[in-house]
């Protein structure tokens, strides 16, 4: 029996082990080659880190994060947000010019009752509103508002959703 095989077989065998206990190193493994390809398709490099990736090119970079449940750290605090909403799901894509948050929200109250209370609060809060239509047809209200505050613009679409009010809030703080 040839020493240098079995020494190959067990060196073999506890790297096919360690790699099946270890999720962690084959995690990291993947993540590494989908870098690659992701980098090689856009033409820059590409970073995964735990929710979030970030794009770099010679154009300048984009990091783009996702959650649920909260708004995202960074968030403009004059924004307002529509009591007793439940967040949905948050991305967030920071670039070099400005940050912009991409917000799923739903309400059990009316579309009209959301529409009224944005258009007021959001003109309380300094936010010009530059265009808005409220649309009603037979239970299927819809509305959608866009205004800006500075270098700051924003777009609330609202509508209906089976038996809830859904809000997708586009926010784009510049910078």
């Amino acid at each position: 029996m040839n020493v240098k095989k079995v020494l190959l077989g067990v060196l073999a065998c506890v790297l096919v082990l360690g790699m099946l206990g270890c999720q962690s190193v084959s995690e990291k493994i993947g993540e590494e080659v989908g870098e690659e390809i992701a980098g090689g398709v856009l033409g820059g490099d590409v970073e995964v880190d735990g929710d979030s990736v970030t794009v770099e090119t010679e154009d300048g970079s984009v990091t783009m994060s996702g959650s649920e449940g909260e708004l995202p750290d960074g968030f403009p605090s004059d924004f307002p947000i529509y009591d007793g909403v439940d967040i949905d799901s948050v991305s967030t894509i920071e670039g070099d010019s400005s940050t912009d948050y991409y917000i799923n929200l739903y309400s059990d109250d009316s579309p009209k009752d959301v529409y009224d209370w944005y258009k007021s609060e959001l003109s309380s809060a300094g936010w010009n509103i530059d265009s808005d239509l409220y649309m009603a047809e037979s239970g299927d209200d819809s509305a959608i508002l866009s205004v800006t505050k500075g270098t700051s613009q924003a777009s609330i679409a609202i509508g209906v959703e089976g038996d809830s009010t859904s809000l997708v809030l586009i926010v784009m703080d510049g910078k």
